[in-house]
């Protein structure tokens, strides 16, 4: 038997911070991670530094 969202035992532990069965263990209330800021080394995936050089490569 499936349980819905709408069992009170589930939200209550949900509203408590406990990670629910197949979800991403979510807070209530939490921000998402920020985001790093543009020119940020953080923020450049290993994808994009080899498209970078493979393009600056090219233009010079």
């Amino acid at each position: 038997m499936r349980r819905g969202i709408g069992d009170v035992g589930e939200l209550a532990s949900f509203q408590r911070g406990e990670p629910r069965p197949g979800g991403r263990g979510e807070r209530l209330g939490t921000q998402p991670p920020p985001r790093a800021p543009l020119g940020d080394p953080r923020r450049t995936s290993a994808a994009a530094a080899w498209r970078n050089a493979y393009l600056t490569g090219m233009l010079t």
